[in-house]
């Protein structure tokens, strides 16, 4: 073992906790000059902290929030086991939803700095996130997580409703409440894809921690 792994909590069969440390601060800067040069985008077009809405943005940040605590907690167990198992299964989902809606229904070309962010949100973000999974993760999974990941998707999907009701326009397209029928059906597909990207993340992670164990 490297002598710089030593005060380092970090574990992985794949690279030394240095190697992954490296990783995980080339992902930070990557995902904080998105975060930093999206805001500052938004503001120079007046929107301010408006785009916070859309589900992809919070994500967005939720993923940058989990880096810098990786990297703010590599020297403390106890913090660092915070972000793996339940709440790193979570985001894992709600990351790759994020990619497989955005290209499925709403991509749009763009280029210079909006394309690069798009690219970073939408696809490279969850790409780094996955990779970060299958190089650290060591906490086993209970297939019960796939509900309890649940709630926040289902707590964003109310929000909707009361953005909808008070603008009069909703976040996405296709979460319309106008006609009513076509919402119900959107938001069980949607409840339905969270659910089964849930159940992915389980089992590759039974996997991931199987493999580790022999």
């Amino acid at each position: 073992m490297n002598k710089s792994d030593n005060n380092l909590v970090y574990s992985s069969r794949w690279i030394s906790p240095t190697q992954l440390l490296y990783y995980r601060i080339i992902t930070f800067l990557v995902i904080g000059f998105t975060v930093v040069s999206n805001r500052i985008l938004r503001i120079l077009e007046g929107e301010g902290f408006n785009n916070m809405h859309y589900f992809s943005m919070q994500n967005l940040y939720f993923l940058f929030f989990w880096f810098m605590l990786a990297l703010l907690w590599r020297n403390n167990q106890n913090l660092y086991n915070k972000l793996q198992g339940k709440l790193r299964g979570a985001f894992l989902s709600y990351t790759l939803v994020v990619t497989t809606v955005y290209y499925g229904l709403l991509y749009e070309s763009s280029t210079g700095l909006d394309g690069y962010n798009d690219w970073i949100i939408h696809l490279c973000s969850t790409l780094l996130f996955i990779i970060d999974f299958i190089l650290s993760e060591s906490q086993h999974y209970d297939w019960s997580y796939s509900l309890i990941w649940l709630i926040y998707p289902v707590i964003y999907l109310v929000y909707s409703i009361i953005y909808d009701s008070l603008y009069s326009e909703p976040i996405y397209g296709f979460l319309a409440m106008d006609p009513l029928s076509g919402y119900i059906i959107w938001v069980i597909m949607l409840l339905v894809v969270f659910f089964l990207f849930g159940l992915l993340w389980i089992f590759l992670n039974h996997l991931l921690v199987r493999t580790e164990s022999e």
